[in-house]
């Protein structure tokens, strides 16, 4: 369960998984409904919400992810959950970081004044 919670903690890296989840339906819907040639281009949309992670994986593996959809499927999944950890983590660094400033919301000196 700690690792779920760490993957996806925050409401930022829920969504952003949510957003690559429905580009990927998308594009597999999209591919299997129509055969023409131009409907292959929609496989790049979740491969561009998922790089560079999966980038790599798939200049590792450059005939496979090809040939196989859960090969594809996989790299994309490993940079989805790579990305939604920064993006968690990136989000958890901020908070803190706005959390250790005291930045009072009304300028005391101004309201003293008055």
């Amino acid at each position: 369960m700690t690792f779920v919670r760490w993957v996806v903690g925050g409401w930022f890296s829920r969504a952003y998984l949510v957003v690559v989840v429905a580009a990927t339906v998308w594009a597999f819907v999209s591919v299997a409904r129509w055969g023409q040639p131009d409907a292959d281009l929609e496989v790049i949309w979740p491969m561009l919400l998922t790089g560079p992670v999966s980038w790599l994986l798939f200049a590792v593996m450059p005939g496979a992810w090809a040939d196989s959809d859960v090969v594809f499927v996989a790299c994309l999944s490993v940079g989805a959950l790579a990305n939604a950890v920064v993006i968690d983590a990136v989000v958890r660094q901020i908070r803190r970081a706005r959390a250790s400033y005291d930045v009072p919301l009304v300028d005391d000196h101004a309201a003293e004044t008055r």
